[in-house]
C-alpha cells in the first residue's frame, strides 16, 4: 500500500508546481500594487492614472485567468487522488 501512495505522488503533473508558483507571483504583484487605486485626490489627471493602473491590473488578471483555472482544477484533482506529499501549501510556496 505504501508504494502505491508513492507512485500516486509521482503522478502529479510535472508542470503543476511551477504554474502554481507563477500564478502566485503574479497575484502577489497585483495585490502589492493595488493600493495605487485608493482614491486620494479628485484631480482628473490622478483619476486617469488610477484608471490606467486599473486597466493594467484587469489585463494582467485576464491574461492569467486560464492558468488560475488550471491550477484550481489540477489542484483539486491532486487532492482528490491523493497525489500530494501532504506538505502544507505555505511550505511549498
Amino acid at each position: 500500500m505504501r508504494s502505491n501512495l508513492k507512485f500516486r505522488k509521482f503522478q502529479k503533473p510535472a508542470d503543476f508546481d511551477p504554474k502554481m508558483l507563477h500564478v502566485k507571483d503574479i497575484l502577489q504583484n497585483v495585490e502589492d500594487g493595488i493600493s495605487v487605486l485608493d482614491i486620494k485626490n479628485s484631480e482628473p489627471e490622478v483619476i486617469q492614472t488610477q484608471l490606467d493602473a486599473c486597466m493594467g491590473f484587469y489585463k494582467t488578471l485576464s491574461e492569467i485567468k486560464p492558468e488560475v483555472e488550471y491550477v484550481i482544477k489540477t489542484g483539486r484533482t491532486i487532492v482528490e487522488k491523493r497525489q500530494t506529499d501532504n506538505r502544507p501549501i505555505s511550505r511549498i510556496v
